[in-house]
């Protein structure tokens, strides 16, 4: 009861936040309208129920100013801490903050057996709480973000899954019984992107090329990740690629600046190639404070992540698909060899 209390009063904090925190003064000209985006994962675009199973974000993004102070939706602390940073307080860099809550699902293969599972990945649940700030142009991106939440019966996984289950009338999964331990969770991460390359077609038609670095450490995820991002397509936005990631492996963003022709829509396509260094991994090296179940996980990962994008004045919508190497060490488990695969829908709206 004391976690599943606690689950709740997380969930309800996004609700309260812009009620609750302090604005800062009021804003001067919008560079970019604040954002409400919803973000579903699920492997059931690539036919698999196993590892991370499932996933969803609601995020805010907030107006994009030149100044932190000027910044609404924003909590002060927040906007003083990024004034305060050289990279994030250079004067010609639109300024933004975010904020999410999230979850992910992982089960192991088996979903039909209800007796622990002593050799595949644990069923494990987390809910978080994400609050980033980032400053950006057409060039350059730095961000950082703050992650706080839980693992463990609190964070709702079964009852998720289950509610999804039903609706799509698919197999319940029996094993919940086995979940990871509650924990309290707590990641920072950083993440640094350079546009290297930027080309014009015929018309609207055109390209970019980004180097993004993206690190983390905490008791959810401690990586270290270097990919490249292309874009590829019409009246794209500038600024940079947001990477579906699930709920905390990234900072979560929207850093895009207005097209070259506002009025109309921009299509897009996207292409990350990813290698990451994973140190930990909460759900496949379990709980950090207590003993749970763990597998052997392979330390280097590579991801391909291919991404179609339509957005106008009003609203976007984005779809991604994410195939990754093996993350595990599958000569001891067959089943997970070659299916670490998710596909995410988001829908955002801008206001």
């Amino acid at each position: 009861m004391p976690s599943l209390t606690l689950s709740i009063l997380l969930a309800l904090s996004l609700g309260l936040s812009a009620i609750a925190w302090p604005f800062s003064a009021q804003a001067k000209e919008i560079l970019q309208p604040a954002l409400l985006r919803f973000s579903f994962n699920n492997d059931i675009f690539f036919r698999k129920d196993n590892k991370i199973s499932a996933g969803w974000a609601i995020q805010l993004q907030s107006p994009a100013q030149n100044e932190w102070k000027d910044l609404p939706l924003t909590p002060d602390f927040m906007a003083a801490w990024a004034a305060s940073r050289t990279l994030l307080s250079s004067p010609s860099l639109h300024k933004r903050a975010g904020f999410s809550l999230g979850q992910i699902i992982q089960t192991p293969d088996d979903i039909s057996r209800k007796s622990f599972i002593p050799d595949d990945v644990p069923y494990a649940a987390v809910l978080a709480l994400q609050m980033s700030v980032y400053a950006y142009d057409d060039r350059v991106f730095h961000g950082a973000e703050l992650l706080t939440g839980l693992v463990g019966p609190g964070a709702l996984g079964e009852q998720t899954q289950n509610l999804v289950h039903r609706t799509l009338n698919n197999e319940i999964p029996r094993g919940w019984d086995n979940q990871l331990s509650t924990e309290l969770l707590l990641n920072i991460n950083i993440m640094h992107k350079l546009k290297v390359l930027r080309w014009q077609g015929e018309y609207s038609a055109g390209g970019d090329l980004t180097l993004n670095l993206n690190a983390g450490i905490g008791n959810l995820f401690t990586q270290l990740s270097l990919s490249m991002e292309m874009r590829f397509g019409d009246n794209m936005p500038g600024g940079f690629v947001n990477v579906a990631d699930p709920v905390g492996f990234s900072v979560n963003h929207k850093a895009t600046i207005k097209p070259a022709n506002p009025s109309s829509p921009s299509l897009y396509g996207s292409l990350v190639l990813r290698s990451t260094y994973l140190q930990r991994d909460l759900f496949l090296d379990g709980n950090a404070f207590r003993n749970s179940v763990s597998v052997d996980k392979q330390a280097l990962v590579s991801q391909l992540i291919l991404g179609m994008h339509y957005e106008n004045a009003d609203w976007g919508l984005h779809f991604t698909l994410l195939k990754s190497s093996d993350d595990i060490d599958t000569s001891q488990l067959q089943s997970a060899h070659g299916n670490e695969a998710i596909g995410t829908l988001e829908f955002e709206w801008r206001y």
